[in-house]
């Protein structure tokens, strides 16, 4: 069989689950068998397969999985790219499908909000609320790339707040800032485009956590070097720089890639070391990944 037939075959049998209330069962079938034809398949096979193939095909399964709100709106775009604000607040369990939704297509968004990425996706907001927590000073400077609705800045609200001398943040989508606009007046907020990100943006100085929680999994190696490059320029002596970037070894890439429509950049250990690969070595205290 070639990879569309097998990619159906698949499909059929994760349908039949689904469709005996077996929905954890089906869509770890499903996501494991796409990862293990993403991984057999040839690069250029698969790229070919996800993104020319896979939205022609009219298969129930597809049909059923983007009732679930959270893929289908990934796959649709409402805002032209596939992780806006909208669709991380179902895996922070900010939002939820609707009562009236199809009780196996919100089976289905458990399941999607319970996998790794999503896990990991949750772990990499707590860690900088956690991070903003324990630098929390009247002196402190911060600086968000790629902002989206500063859902970080919730679990401080929480606590104990946050202490900052100025906060900036940036992000490419204009609803986006008019949201934290209206939620967060306070924050120096800016609408710019990754590209203007990496060129065009008028960089903060004197930032003490400078930090992106996504912004670089849109962008080729070398954008995302000088990026990198623009807000580790933005530091103050002893600043700290925060990327998270989505890892190259999570299993459900190929779920991402169909039925989602999304195609990040992954990035291992050693593509993470080279994103600083511009910054001047002298001025590098430590570094973690």
């Amino acid at each position: 069989m070639d990879l569309k037939d097998e990619a159906v075959s698949l499909m059929s049998a994760a349908l039949r689950d689904l469709k005996a209330q077996r929905v954890a069962d089906g869509m770890r079938r499903l996501c494991g068998g796409l990862e293990s034809l993403r991984a057999t398949a040839t690069p250029e096979a698969w790229t070919h397969f996800a993104r020319d193939v896979f939205p022609t095909l009219e298969h129930p399964l597809i049909r059923l999985i983007h009732r679930d709100p959270m893929t289908r709106r990934a796959y649709e775009k409402p805002r032209g790219y596939p992780g806006d604000p909208g669709l991380f607040d179902y895996l922070y369990g900010l939002a939820a499908p609707d009562p009236e939704t199809d009780p196996i297509a919100a089976a289905v968004c458990s399941c999607v909000s319970s996998s790794s990425g999503a896990r990991s996706i949750r772990h990499r907001k707590t860690a900088i609320a956690e991070t903003l927590g324990a630098l929390s000073d009247a002196r402190l400077r911060v600086w968000s790339v790629g902002c989206g609705y500063l859902r970080e800045l919730d679990d401080l609200e929480q606590g104990t707040g946050l202490e900052y001398e100025a906060f900036h943040a940036h992000d490419h989508d204009s609803l986006s800032i008019e949201y934290v606009s209206a939620r967060f007046p306070q924050l120096d907020l800016r609408h710019a485009s990754i590209a203007d990100g990496i060129g065009g943006i008028r960089r903060p100085t004197g930032i003490d956590f400078a930090y992106s929680v996504g912004i670089t999994d849109g962008l080729p190696q070398e954008d995302a070097r000088r990026l990198a490059r623009s807000m580790f320029d933005s530091l103050r002596p002893g600043g700290t720089l925060f990327l998270a970037n989505v890892a190259t070894g999570f299993s459900e890439r190929g779920y991402l890639e169909t039925f989602m429509q999304w195609f990040p950049h992954y990035r291992d250990e050693a593509a993470m070391n080279d994103l600083a690969a511009l910054f001047p070595h002298e001025r590098i205290a430590g570094r973690s990944v």
